[in-house]
C-alpha cells in the first residue's frame, strides 16, 4: 500500500523562520524617521505593474508546486530505499 504525503512550502518553514529579517539590508532599510518616497504612476503604468506582479505570482506558484512535487518524490525514494535496506538486512 502506497501512501502519498503532500508537503507544501508553508508547511516546511516554521512561523519564526518566515518572520526573521534576512541579513543587514533589512535592518538598515527600516530606519525610524526615514521618509517614504512617493511616486505618481499613470493608469497604464499601474496596469503594467499589476500584470507584471500577476506574472511573478504565477511563476512563484509554479515553483512552489514544483518544489512540492520534488519533496513528494524525495519522500517516496527515501521510503523505497529504507524498505530495500530493511529487506537486505533481513536476508543476511
Amino acid at each position: 500500500m502506497k501512501t502519498t504525503m503532500t508537503i507544501c512550502i508553508g508547511d516546511v518553514m516554521s512561523t519564526d523562520q518566515r518572520q526573521k529579517p534576512i541579513g543587514r539590508a533589512n535592518a538598515r532599510s527600516i530606519t525610524p524617521g526615514r521618509r517614504q518616497s512617493r511616486y505618481v504612476v499613470s493608469e497604464s503604468q499601474r496596469k503594467e505593474l499589476e500584470a507584471g506582479q500577476e506574472e511573478w505570482q504565477d511563476r512563484l506558484r509554479s515553483l512552489e508546486q514544483w518544489i512540492c512535487e520534488l519533496l513528494i518524490k524525495n519522500q517516496q525514494l527515501r521510503t523505497a530505499l529504507e524498505s530495500a535496506a530493511a529487506r537486505e538486512t533481513e536476508k543476511h
